[in-house]
């Protein structure tokens, strides 16, 4: 939140763009920020602010975070360490999903 005269707090919540579902409760934050991390997973998403003092502007911004179509997997085939010395291998075989 950005203003030149407005230096009080604003409450905020999080929904879900396509179903507008409510993602998180209504949070205030007393001043204009930063606020806390708050883990959201891939998708579209929109959050509702609104000034707790006059003038009470509500805005919305939309936003998306990016994320992998899948988890990351694969599967390993592991030589461990001898006594001879730094010997030991992981070798790791058809990853899939994730970004490469």
């Amino acid at each position: 939140i950005t203003d030149a005269t407005y230096t009080n707090g604003f409450d905020y919540q999080i929904f879900e763009q396509v179903t507008n579902t409510t993602v998180t409760a209504v949070a205030n934050h007393p001043n204009l920020g930063p606020t806390a991390t708050i883990n959201l997973g891939a998708g579209d998403y929109y959050v509702i602010i609104t000034q707790d003092n006059n003038p009470l502007c509500q805005n919305r911004a939309d936003f998306s975070i990016a994320g992998p179509d899948a988890d990351i997997t694969a599967t390993t085939d592991v030589t461990p360490i001898t006594c001879v010395g730094n010997d030991g291998i992981i070798t790791i075989i058809n990853p899939a999903g994730g970004w490469g």
